[in-house]
């Protein structure tokens, strides 16, 4: 293409250089212009200038038929489907007629399953094709007459064509009768043309229109009176295809519109010639087709001559590809385009410039009925050809009288050259008639040089200027309504009227609420130009009825009222929600109750961070897109997974960051329209478990699991609604929510085994206020202030367990908040943490050890004592620590030890041995441990023996008794089993 960049400059400027040159159509004859003396330029002048102004990609296949050589770029049908017979008798350029290409065709018919003679090139997607035909008779056939009508035998014309190619390369095996339905298929014959001729009556020229579906051939005959000449044009615009005609001397008609969807993107488009169909409808389709039908030959009806009356001749072929003003692209142009929008853009404006746009201003000052006085209506034009003078069309209309109250008008007006507005002065005449206020209106009128804008009519006023007193007049006003936040302007002055005002008389405007109340504060009312404004807020939502009077001078009055409504904005707003499984939803997403949220997690739980959204006061606007960002607490938690709602399919995207605990730019949008317009509906599910680096860790100092924020945060958030609705997006709804630490893993390893059993053991028995150890206070697991055996049965049901493997834990009902009251022990000093343990209260325990330790045989130790006088446990005097002990030898054992063989396992365990007895034995294997190097604790033990429970049966009935209610109760069915 020539300059693609300055497409539209070009055209103008060529226009703007040939203005009087081409000022007629481009298509004109080439005849005519070489036989005119006025110095024009030539035909060959005038076709570049055509290709200059189409400057399109078909451009180099027009052809003005000056070259006898150009006629080898044309292809013939017969030969590209390997018909036998020639149905042409003369075919030539620049021969037998100067200047133009010559088709004299044998007796022939294009109709249904017949195949005339056509000459044609392939043109693929959109085009114009326009050409120029002369049509004379041939006087050697039939009856010599004057004319050039070829009436000489039926159906002679020649003309356009636009055909679907067939896939025949060998007739006789290729070739098949079309099946006369448009079913959706393509077989058969599938053509438009538009020809010029002779049918089948009267004695002047006549222009066929058909149309043909798989052979089923519909065609509408028109008289063209004694024009023997005729530019003829298709287009093809997508699915449709348009016909076009101009007689000389004319403006271009708009024939017919067609949709085709069938045609396909590459068609046989040129022209084709036929005569005598009297004689070639006698022979069947295929013998037509494949032969030359002239005397001499096979005749299945000698009786009949051959008489083939027609020469037809073109004097040039443009081709075009079409270019359609932006005003019209998108529309159905078949359609919802005129006649005058389609030929703005083809007939003789195909791929010219561009038509400017005409407008009318509508505002129009009223004038008194004065000699001096002028009404003056503005017409305005766009800047396409405003190089030009343009004269464009109009009429009145209105009451009052063109030479009686107005000074007659032409019904035209002419912009000047580069002027972008004509403006018409319309002078007033006086009358001593006592009469009302006339009005004058304007109306534009198409035109072919010109398009018409929206705003084509305007009128003024002529006032009477007869003074005698009347009351204003209220023309009603319609009722207002706006949304919050956007601003009302509303001028009231044009409703009211006062037959006096030319004479002198004025109004005065007042405005209040119906019931004499004062307009709301937001809505401010100027008396003196007669507009209301303001802008309304959320607390100004609802109706009010507001009456404007107007008074005269005289203290005449008139009212109106009118309703002004105040719509409250859409809101919207983003919801959280934690949850430990999915919600289920709707297959849109959307719930009509929000799930319960999880405010307290403990630091190894995998959880689900849901984000909804909804509009809250309105049920017609649905949500279609949504951004937002999310941080969290990244020492504690992780995040894994994005999932979006099932409504919001398209353009999805998030980027977890967890080194900074953010997840930026999660959005996403959808097709629905109604999704979150009167429910919740889901927009995202934010996957998050722990990992090795996420911890919560137990405070020893101040005694604390918990709670730690968990810097859940919405930012950056962002909901667009259908039809990009305006609306207020509310504060997010953000539930706190909470990590606290696991108890059951005193040494903040991510497991509980055997270290945190034995840390357990240390502190069995121990009261929370006066336990030296500083963790007691957290091996108390269910926060009664003293480590017993509930305590254990919770240790025991969630031993085994790690953070990463095995998170679900047994937990009390009184996790975590009982972890939140002020702490038993405040805090340890040196001296209590280096002291000896307290006494132990025990009685005779028996432990059967499988010589684990140091090679031992096994023994049966019994260790016995006085309840009254407790024995106090000697402690070897280390440096002060106040931090968990390390076990090295537990870990070991840990390592080694699957939980189905630990001692400790929950199906091991005796709680209430362990109970009764106080732990001594572990106590003791701790104490022997810290004298004894190299073997694992435990390692070989296995399984406790049965403990001898009469002795303490009897001095702890009462305890026993607790242990019976408290195995009895329904406190937790998992846990009953231990007992």
């Amino acid at each position: 293409m020539w300059f693609p960049e300055y497409k539209q400059f070009f055209p103008r400027w060529l226009v703007h250089i040939f203005a009087n040159a081409t000022r007629r159509s481009v298509r004109v004859s080439r005849r005519r212009l070489k036989a005119s003396s006025a110095p024009i330029l030539s035909q060959t002048e005038l076709l570049e200038t055509r290709q200059m102004l189409a400057a399109d990609d078909l451009t180099a296949l027009s052809d003005d038929f000056e070259d006898a050589a150009t006629q080898s770029n044309w292809q013939r049908l017969y030969q590209t489907e390997g018909w036998a017979g020639d149905q042409l008798q003369t075919w030539d350029v620049n021969g037998t007629q100067s200047g133009r290409m010559v088709m004299i065709p044998h007796t022939t018919v294009w109709y249904q399953d017949y195949r005339g003679p056509m000459v044609y090139k392939e043109i693929t997607g959109d085009f114009v094709i326009t050409t120029e035909v002369h049509i004379t008779d041939r006087d050697d056939v039939g009856d010599s007459d004057l004319d050039d009508v070829p009436n000489g035998s039926q159906y002679s014309l020649g003309g356009l064509m636009i055909r679907t190619p067939r896939d025949i390369t060998d007739p006789a095996v290729d070739w098949s009768p079309g099946s006369h339905q448009n079913d959706g298929t393509n077989n058969g014959e599938n053509y438009i043309f538009l020809s010029l001729g002779w049918g089948n009556a009267g004695s002047q020229f006549q222009m066929e229109t058909k149309t043909t579906r798989n052979s089923n051939s519909s065609l509408v005959l028109q008289s063209m009176g004694n024009n023997a000449v005729i530019q003829l044009q298709i287009a093809r615009i997508g699915d449709s295809a348009y016909t076009l005609y101009q007689i000389p001397g004319q403006d271009w008609v708009l024939n017919s519109r067609y949709h085709r969807p069938d045609l396909p993107e590459t068609l046989q488009v040129g022209m084709v010639t036929y005569t005598d169909w009297t004689k070639a409808n006698d022979y069947d389709p295929f013998y037509q087709n494949n032969n030359t039908l002239q005397p001499g030959g096979y005749d299945p009806t000698p009786f009949e001559a051959f008489q083939p009356d027609l020469v037809a001749g073109y004097e040039f072929v443009q081709f075009d590809r079409p270019e359609i003003p932006v005003a019209l692209q998108g529309l159905d142009l078949r359609t919802q385009a005129s006649d005058q929008e389609m030929l703005s853009f083809l007939g003789e404006n195909v791929n010219g410039p561009d038509l400017p746009t005409v407008t009318l201003e509508t505002s129009v000052l009223p004038v008194e009925e004065l000699s001096s006085s002028q009404l003056e209506f503005v017409f305005q034009r766009s800047a396409e050809q405003i190089d030009q003078p343009l004269t464009v069309a109009y009429q009145i209309s209105g009451s009052a009288t063109p030479g009686l109250d107005f000074q007659s008008l032409s019904g035209e007006i002419t912009f000047a050259a580069d002027a972008a507005t004509a403006t018409l002065v319309v002078d007033v005449l006086e009358d001593a008639l006592d009469e009302p206020d006339e009005s004058l209106a304007i109306q534009l009128l198409a035109g072919n040089d010109y398009l018409l804008g929206e705003t084509t009519f305007a009128s003024g006023t002529i006032l009477d200027n007869d003074y005698t007193n009347v009351a204003p007049v209220a023309t009603p006003i319609a009722n207002q309504s706006l949304t919050e936040g956007a601003a009302f302007n509303l001028d009231v002055s044009p409703y009211f009227t006062d037959a006096n005002l030319p004479d002198g008389d004025q109004l005065t405007l007042l405005a209040a609420l119906s019931n004499g109340d004062p307009l709301p504060g937001w809505l401010i009312f100027n008396a003196v130009t007669g507009v209301f404004s303001g802008v309304p807020t959320f607390a100004d939502v609802g109706s009010i009825e507001i009456e404007v009077t107007a008074a005269d001078l005289g203290g005449l009055t008139d009212s109106v009222l009118f309703q002004l409504t105040v719509a409250p904005l859409p809101r919207t707003q983003l919801q959280l929600r934690v949850v430990k499984s999915a919600t289920s939803v709707a297959a849109n997403g959307e719930s009509l109750v929000l799930p319960a949220h999880t405010g307290d997690l403990h630091e190894w739980e995998s959880f689900q961070v849901e984000v909804w959204g909804q509009v809250n006061n309105l049920t017609d606007v649905g949500i279609v897109s949504f951004s937002f960002d999310l941080t969290y607490a990244t020492e504690y938690t992780t995040a894994s997974v994005v999932e979006f709602g099932p409504a919001f399919t398209q353009n999805q995207s998030a980027l977890i960051d967890d080194a900074s605990g953010l997840i930026q730019g999660i959005s996403a949008s959808t097709l629905a329209t109604d999704v979150g317009d009167d429910q919740s509906v889901l927009l995202a599910r934010i996957h998050f478990a722990p990992t090795v680096a996420d911890q919560v860790d137990l405070d020893l100092g101040s005694q604390s699991i918990g709670p730690f924020d968990s810097g859940l945060a919405l930012e950056n958030v962002s909901l667009e609604l259908v039809d990009q609705a305006p609306h207020q997006l509310e504060n997010s709804d953000i539930p706190a929510t909470q990590f606290w630490a696991v108890p059951y893993d005193v040494n903040d390893d991510g497991a509980i085994n055997f270290q945190d059993l034995i840390l357990f053991a240390t502190a069995y028995q121990h009261d929370v206020a006066d336990s030296p150890l500083p963790y007691t206070w957290a091996v108390d697991f269910n926060q009664s202030g003293r480590v017993d055996f509930h305590d254990l049965l919770l240790l025991a049901a969630n031993y085994g367990r790690t953070k990463l493997e095995d998170p679900e834990l047994y937990l009390p009902a009184s996790y975590p908040h009982a972890w939140t009251a002020a702490p038993l022990v405040s805090s340890f000093s040196a001296a209590e943490t280096q002291s000896a343990v307290p006494p132990f209260s025990y009685s005779t325990a028996v432990m059967q050890d499988s010589a684990g330790l140091q090679g031992e045989e096994p023994v049966d130790s019994i260790v016995e004592s006085q309840e009254q006088n407790p024995v106090p446990v000697q402690t070897v005097e280390e440096p002060v620590q106040t931090s968990l002990p390390i076990m090295i030898a537990s870990i070991q054992w840990e390592a080694a030890t699957p939980r189905s063989l630990s001692p400790f396992a929950a199906a091991d365990i005796d709680p209430l041995f362990m109970h009764d007895r106080g732990l001594t034995p572990i106590l003791d294997q701790q104490n022997r441990e810290s004298e004894l190097s190299g073997a694992g604790v435990w390692q070989s033990v296995p399984g406790l023996s049965a403990p001898l429970r009469e002795l303490e049966v009897q001095q702890a009935a009462g305890e026993l008794q607790e242990i019976d209610v408290y195995f009895s109760s329904p406190f937790d069915d998992d846990l009953l089993t231990w007992g």
